[in-house]
């Protein structure tokens, strides 16, 4: 008899994604995936509210880069420009210690001065995941969304890692994120988790504004 109306899965989105607003400290923020162009409003507003930023995926290699490194990724030029203009010197955001790149068919995990013009990055290494991992078991709340590296490609030691040390990490832990979602299936990560968002970049655009044309609507 209602004109509209939202059911409990929406209103669950809505009341966890809504804890990233104001959140317990330390709050941790990871993102990764690719575009960072379509993320920028994303990361401006989570400088403000995160007391640690982690970027994955060709955020990470754009971040290094930006950061004066040698860094190959699917990033763009124009990308490369908004990462050296809004958040290359942001104190907050933690670049990669190591990483994993493809050279001469290998994969060698190298410190960011090792990285030769060349080398593609694909995922976070071993120490970076470690770093994370420390940070999350100090962390009251953790949002996640996006792998930290080349998934499909078979570059997936990066993002289990970070999915087993956020799921021991003791914290509040929201994640979302199509690709993320997927992953978290496949590897049994699933159900350890206090909130897995189904709303892809729906959740992101709520992050951003805080609400929703069909939050509007309602």
């Amino acid at each position: 008899y209602m004109p509209s109306y939202a059911g409990p899965l929406f209103q669950n989105e809505v009341a966890h994604l809504s804890r990233a607003f104001d959140p317990p400290r330390p709050f941790l923020f990871i993102l990764g995936g690719k575009k960072i162009s379509t993320k920028v409003p994303l990361v401006e507003k989570f400088l403000k509210k995160a007391d640690t930023i982690v970027l994955g995926g060709v955020s990470a290699a754009l971040l290094l880069k930006s950061r004066g490194f040698e860094a190959i990724s699917a990033g763009e030029s124009d990308e490369l420009s908004i990462m050296r203009a809004k958040f290359a010197d942001a104190p907050k955001i933690m670049a990669p210690q190591d990483v994993v790149v493809e050279r001469d068919g290998e994969h060698r995990t190298l410190e960011p001065a090792e990285i030769k013009a060349g080398d593609a990055i694909y995922d976070l290494g071993a120490r970076t995941s470690a770093s994370i991992a420390s940070i999350a078991r100090g962390s009251k709340f953790v949002l996640w969304n996006g792998p930290v590296g080349y998934c499909e490609g078979g570059f997936t030691e990066g993002t289990r890692s970070l999915a087993e040390a956020l799921a021991d990490s003791g914290a509040e832990v929201i994640v979302g994120g199509g690709e993320t979602v997927s992953f978290l299936r496949e590897w049994g990560f699933l159900e350890r988790y206090s909130f897995v968002s189904t709303g892809g970049g729906a959740m992101l655009d709520f992050l951003v504004s805080e609400t929703l044309p069909g939050i509007e609507a309602l």
